[in-house]
């Protein structure tokens, strides 16, 4: 059974009186670019012979688009499944500062919250647990052999890390610099019967995927 982790596509950013750019509202809609993106991405899965049977998607608006793209419209619909714990943070406590303020620090909301009401870490990773744990039994009950999960990049990010580990991260350092999932990439993970994972992943990129790139949260698999 595969599975490919995959980021939504560009979405629309606002930018304030000074001409910076904000961090992306809650539900921020796709752009032309990442439409293009999720339809690069449609085709070099394509050309590699991978025919996706299902996607679980998260439930904001740029996933939601990303899935729809990454779909696309054969004479068979491929099956689009939405899990709320995929969505973004709960919440971005980074809504409404710029992207310069984010990059800062290193993205690392959780160590360095804006709000309060910042979701922790270690919420992040048990959500993504429970994600998992979920879509892996959907699948199995399903009967499907070649899966995506769209969704965004904190929580990706920690799906990662619950795909091959066991045990809680210490920092979201740690768990960034394992892997951080850049935007309309695809990252590949096989698992055999027992849902055990096997062999090395793979990631599946474009040219359109390239310039969206976010240097800040450049893990090393990403460069």
């Amino acid at each position: 059974m595969n599975i490919f982790l995959i980021r939504h596509g560009e979405q629309l950013y606002p930018y304030n009186e000074q001409g910076r750019k904000m961090v992306s509202e809650i539900d921020a809609p796709l752009v032309d670019l990442g439409r293009e993106q999720m339809r690069q991405l449609r085709a070099e899965l394509n050309r590699k012979g991978i025919i996706l049977e299902a996607i679980y998607r998260s439930p904001l608006l740029r996933a939601k688009q990303s899935a729809e793209e990454l779909a696309g419209e054969g004479p068979i619909p491929i099956p689009i499944h939405e899990v709320d714990e995929l969505k973004e943070g709960f919440p971005n406590s980074a809504e409404g500062h710029t992207y310069e303020e984010l990059e800062a620090i290193g993205g690392d909301i959780y160590a360095h919250p804006f709000s309060p009401n910042q979701e922790s870490l270690g919420h992040l990773v048990e959500r993504s647990r429970t994600a998992l744990k979920f879509i892996l039994a959907d699948i199995q009950e399903k009967g499907y052999e070649s899966v995506a999960i769209v969704g965004h990049g904190d929580p990706l990010c920690a799906l990662d890390w619950v795909i091959k580990r066991a045990d809680n991260p210490v920092s979201y350092a740690e768990i960034r610099d394992s892997y951080y999932p850049q935007k309309a990439r695809a990252k590949e993970y096989n698992f055999n019967s027992d849902l055990e994972l096997e062999g090395e992943q793979r990631i599946i990129t474009t040219e359109a995927a390239k310039q969206t790139i976010e240097g800040f949260r450049n893990s090393p698999e990403n460069k």
